[in-house]
């Protein structure tokens, strides 16, 4: 009688994700999910900046007192981790917890502010813990309407004596405002830890090249000062 021993190809990894118990042949098909947690941070000159904390750019101070913005379609190695994420510096929750099926990390890409179909949205069918729902007080009623992209409100001292006497508001919103952020990493993941990958923004960059008398004037087209805040902004982020 003739015996035939037949191989059964799959992933015979107990510890992958898709571990097929009756293979008897390894394929090179496992797949792992590799924990990850993405922190949101604001920086000035690396060290955190938080509500109210202050920072320098040519010569004037300011202190930051609100900071919002949104990010759109974040991707690790182009897999989409989150559709969409509102940072807020008053917030205890500017974080993801994620998985991912490669052990490098090699590119982390997002937009700044949002996608014309997302920000045609209706703010009011979204329940209130939804990035994008009115209870975020990010949505923008004029003509058209848009979710504001990036908040910044702070004040400025204008003497150089301390007291922060200028008020400066920037709500930047309006799809041609929307900046497509790219970043080449290396970062190594683990099957038993969670690494954390920091992704900062370096908030005194916003005010590059900004005169901070000028306003931004709340118009449905954007405007200069307005693209090139929204320039700074988009070259300020780093990844830790």
């Amino acid at each position: 009688m003739l015996w035939i021993s037949c191989k059964e190809p799959g992933c015979t990894d107990p510890i992958a994700t898709n571990f097929d118990i009756e293979a008897n042949k390894d394929d090179d098909s496992c797949e792992y999910d590799y924990p990850v947690k993405i922190n949101f941070v604001v920086t000035e000159n690396g060290r955190p900046l938080n509500v109210y904390g202050t920072y320098d750019n040519n010569n004037v101070s300011y202190r930051l007192e609100t900071l919002k913005y949104y990010l759109s379609h974040l991707k690790i190695n182009n897999k989409e981790i989150a559709n969409v994420f509102l940072y807020d510096v008053e917030s205890d929750n500017n974080f993801i917890l994620t998985h991912h099926n490669n052990n490098i990390i090699n590119a982390i890409e997002f937009g700044l502010g949002l996608t014309e179909s997302q920000n045609y949205s209706d703010p009011t069918t979204f329940v209130s813990t939804h990035p994008l729902s009115f209870a975020q007080n990010t949505y923008w009623y004029m003509t058209p309407p848009s979710y504001i992209f990036v908040m910044v409100e702070q004040k400025a001292d204008t003497v150089g004596n301390g007291a922060y006497n200028l008020p400066i508001s920037y709500h930047l919103a309006h799809n041609d405002l929307y900046r497509l952020v790219q970043k080449e990493v290396n970062i190594n993941l683990s099957l038993t830890d969670t690494v954390e990958v920091t992704l900062s923004l370096e908030l005194p960059d916003l005010m590059n090249k900004v005169n901070y008398s000028e306003n931004v004037p709340h118009m449905s087209e954007s405007t200069p000062i307005a693209n090139l805040l929204m320039n700074n902004l988009a070259n300020a982020f780093s990844i830790q």
